[in-house]
Order: C-alpha cells, then sequence, then structure tokens
C-alpha cells in the first residue's frame, strides 16, 4: 500500500477526500477484526487511519480539516474500545484526609473484606469501611518504606529506614531481627507468602528470602539463580515469583530459575510506566500505572507462561491524585486504588 504525506505538499480536494474514504474504510476493516477477535490487526489499520487523519489536518489548503479532528477523536474511541478500556470516576471509599490534611499516603495493605491499613512515611491509620482511626506512629527515629500483610502470623510488616524490620504484633511495633549478622537488606518491594518474608533487591540483582522463626527471622537465602532483575519495582507471590522492572518487563520465576512469560495482545507499550503489581492467588494480574491513572488487567498465564491482556480503567476525576497503590479483594469483586489522600473503589 502507497501512503503518501498530504502534509508535505499541495493536493486537490478530491484527493484529500479520497484520503478521507481510505480512512473511513479503515476504521470499517478495524471494527471487523476486532469483532473477530483480530486484535492486533485491528490496532494496526487503526494506527494507519490515525496516521492519515493527521495528514488531512496538516494539509496545507486546510480541506476537511474540522472533519479529521472528528475522525481523529472517534478513531481514539475506537482504539479504546478494541482495547477494552473504560473511563471511569470512582467511589471514594475512604478519605484519609478528614483525620490527617497534611497526609501524603504511600501504601495500602488489604486485610479483609473493607478493612484496610494505609501508611505514609511515619505511621498507619485503619481503616474499616468508609471510617478511618486515628494515626498510629510506629517509630519516632525511621521512616516507613515498605508494607505488607503476613496472614499466616496475623501481623504486618514494615521495611523501615535504619536497617530495621517492624511487625505490628496486637497492635503494638516490635522491631524484628534477623540471624544474619550483617542485619538486613534494603529493598525496594517486599512480600510475604506462606511463612517467608521475600525482600527485591535489584541493585544486587537479587530476591532474599527470610524463613519466620517465632520471635525472629534466619538470615536470607539468595532466591534468585538466573533472572535479570536491575530495574525491579515490585514483586508478587503465588507459588512463582513475579518481578516487575522498569520499562513494563515481567519477569517470571520459579525456584529462581526464569520461566516462560508473556502477555498476548497487549497494547504497545501497555506496562512501560506500571509501578505496583498486585496478584490474585490462582487467578489475575492488576498493574498500577500513575503516570496515566490507570489499572492495567491480565490473565494468570498458568504454568506456560501464555498470559493475556484482558482490560483496563483510566481513573478520572478533579480529586485523583497521584495513584499510589492497588488492592483486589480474594474474590476480585473489588478493587481498591490508593493515591496520597484518599481510597477509590471500582466494582468489577
Amino acid at each position: 500500500i502507497r501512503i503518501v504525506d498530504f502534509s508535505k505538499s499541495s493536493h486537490t480536494k478530491a484527493e484529500i477526500s479520497a484520503l478521507m474514504e481510505e480512512i473511513a474504510q479503515d476504521m470499517r476493516t478495524a471494527e471487523n477484526r476486532r469483532l473477530t477477535g483480530e486484535i492486533d490487526s485491528a490496532t494496526a489499520i487503526l494506527a494507519r487511519a490515525e496516521e492519515r487523519a493527521k495528514q488531512v489536518i496538516n494539509n496545507q489548503q486546510g480541506y476537511y480539516r474540522e472533519e479529521a479532528l472528528a475522525v481523529l477523536a472517534r478513531i481514539q474511541t475506537q482504539k479504546e474500545e478494541i482495547h477494552n478500556i473504560t473511563r471511569l470516576s470512582p467511589t471514594v471509599a475512604a478519605d484519609l484526609a478528614g483525620v490527617n490534611s497534611a497526609i501524603t499516603a504511600q501504601g495500602l495493605i488489604g486485610l479483609s473484606y473493607d478493612e484496610f491499613l494505609v501508611y505514609d512515611r511515619q505511621d498507619i491509620y485503619r481503616v474499616i469501611h468508609n471510617s478511618v482511626d486515628s494515626p498510629h506512629r510506629i517509630g519516632e527515629e525511621e521512616l516507613i518504606l515498605h508494607g505488607v500483610d503476613f496472614p499466616r502470623y496475623q501481623t504486618t510488616v514494615y521495611q523501615m529506614t535504619g536497617n530495621n524490620i517492624v511487625e505490628m504484633i496486637a497492635d503494638q511495633p516490635v522491631s524484628m531481627k534477623t540471624e544474619d549478622t550483617a542485619g538486613w537488606i534494603t529493598g525496594a518491594a517486599l512480600e510475604a507468602y506462606l511463612r517467608y518474608l521475600y525482600i527485591l533487591s535489584p541493585e544486587n540483582n537479587q530476591i532474599y528470602k527470610y524463613e519466620r522463626l517465632s520471635n525472629r527471622y534466619t538470615a536470607p537465602v539468595e532466591y534468585n539463580i538466573n533472572g535479570q532483575l536491575e530495574g525491579g519495582l515490585d514483586i508478587a507471590i503465588d507459588g512463582n515469583v513475579y518481578v516487575l522492572k522498569e520499562g513494563g518487563e515481567v519477569v517470571k520465576l520459579l525456584r529462581g530459575e526464569v520461566q516462560p512469560f508473556i502477555i498476548r495482545n497487549a497494547p504497545e507499550d501497555m506496562l512501560k510506566t506500571a509501578t505496583k503489581m498486585f496478584k490474585v492467588a490462582n487467578s489475575k494480574f492488576y498493574f498500577l500505572d500513575p503516570v496515566r491513572s490507570r489499572i492495567i488487567i491480565v490473565t494468570d498465564g498458568g504454568e506456560s507462561g501464555e498470559s493475556a491482556y484482558e482490560r483496563q480503567y483510566i481513573l478520572e476525576g478533579d480529586t485523583i491524585g497521584t495513584l499510589q497503590d492497588i488492592y483486589v479483594d480474594p474474590d476480585e469483586a473489588r478493587l481498591y486504588v490508593l493515591d496520597e489522600k484518599r481510597i477509590y473503589r471500582i466494582d468489577l
């Protein structure tokens, strides 16, 4: 197919009109391909239509410019339909600013149905339904880096500045020791699974696995064998270990060794600016992209590692700040998103 750049030379009104008809035909073809499940083909055809519409908008004579602008908007809508994108204004589940107007929340830990812990750099806030308790400070000298639920021991775990791990046990902060004489490894993310605490350390290209004993942790075992984890941002575990890296790559590990993992039918650069990953046991992945205020959902992938893109939600609204963290309840009925001041709920 010969594509002429109409923006760089003079063309007749009839030529521009013919190009507009080609754009319309591309849009019809893309819709037919979408309906038959040919997502990659539909996406490519729409990209061509978009490029042609931009050429019409930029043509020197100005023919059909307003029509092309309207077509460009319809192409954008059609692209969102192809990729199952929903724009919505989410429900405010809890307003943390009502308790502390200066709060800059950074983490969300789901405990049970509509019960959460939110943490900023110093304090923890318990949230039950839409009620927010007064903040509970867990350290005067140190700041919170990361937090995670440890359901096997009915505690929550926080990595602190100052080479320290604190657990909240019966609502009291307890500094936990490791048998490693060098002390705790400070990482980019934490995850707890069964009786183990995992710390992702991208700078060491390693995941450190600590076993929790009755009142302390063992020295760590180096979990990663051959994965490239530099630039790692977040970690999720369901028996396999998944690491989300800068730029959107996901590394899957089993017993420390890299396993195949691919996301089929993924829009271009889908996870490029994702920062957080949440995995529901035996079910889907949820990725948080604060740059574009969206949540991306993909299927599990199973043993083959062939996951598939499913849908995404783009959050809109004047009150929504920079998205910080994400939680999905176990039956995947509700998705919760945290910004610096509020928890939002999306009914799935």
